[in-house]
């Protein structure tokens, strides 16, 4: 697909807003004030909550051998510092020929993989490769989906599958870049195998850093605190006695209390 395609095509709520969104700002553009927009697809890199970590959860809920339809469907994924370029030639290009005002761009690292193989590349950096394979048909998988939502409403409990991440698994995602690479001069610097592999580098660090916490308590967090461990996506905090959650969803930084003990999830 390219810039052309329609935007009330979106069918979930989140692609709804955001093409709300777009429409106001590229309505704005003016004389007085240029303005486009830009598309970046699924966003990864170092720092990243969302995409390899989520990915990586499978290896410990044992969900890594499941397929869910063909396995073969599209994906487009931009690494962080990518996206990050993109941004900036559209600031320079509205400061300079402005050649992009008023116009959207699909940013990406324009090189489509299946996502069932984006999967494997994460895993693999972790160590884990699939024992086995099983083909899930979409129908049976959205289903489930469904059921795992309400589940997860009556329990409280998180869970990988939803009918989101169905349609996401499913679905074909990839869009031509040539109009980027006309307008603004985009292209990608950092390619997909090494994009995964500098995000699964400080994923994994993040992860030696909570089993240093766990097994050596407090003191031992402040050695690493000491020698410079980072304290990259730290997402739950819990008390030391009674593993009593006190916070979540925050990113700490700095000295660690004594009375705290750090995990990341």
């Amino acid at each position: 697909m390219d810039e052309e395609l329609s935007t009330q095509k979106a069918s979930l709520t989140y692609g709804q807003s955001k093409a709300a969104a777009e429409a106001h700002v590229l309505a704005a553009n003016s004389a007085h004030m240029n303005t486009c927009a830009v598309r970046p697809s699924m966003v990864f890199g170092p720092g990243d909550t969302q995409v390899v970590p989520s990915i990586h959860a499978c290896i410990v809920k044992g969900e890594t051998p499941f397929i869910v339809g063909s396995g073969d469907n599209l994906y487009d994924f931009t690494f962080v510092t990518n996206a990050a370029d993109a941004h900036v030639l559209a600031v320079e290009n509205l400061l300079g020929p402005k050649t992009a005002a008023g116009e959207a761009f699909f940013i990406s690292n324009q090189e489509p993989v299946p996502f069932r193989d984006f999967c494997l590349a994460v895993w693999a950096e972790f160590g884990h490769v699939p024992p086995y394979q099983v083909h899930i048909p979409a129908t049976v998988a959205w289903f489930a989906g469904y059921l795992a939502e309400w589940a997860t409403r009556l329990t409280g409990s998180s869970a990988t599958l939803s009918r989101g991440s169905v349609k996401d698994a499913c679905g074909t995602r990839y869009a031509s870049g040539q109009k980027a690479k006309k307008a603004l001069g985009y292209s990608p610097r950092i390619g997909l195998v090494d994009a995964v592999r500098l995000s699964c580098q400080v994923s994994l660090s993040n992860l030696r850093f909570s089993s240093v916490l766990i097994k050596s308590g407090i003191q031992g967090a402040r050695t690493e605190l000491a020698s410079g461990c980072p304290l990259m996506n730290l997402a739950r905090a819990v008390k030391l006695q009674g593993w009593r959650e006190v916070s979540s969803g925050t990113s700490i930084q700095g000295n660690v209390s004594e009375d705290v003990l750090f995990l990341v999830i």
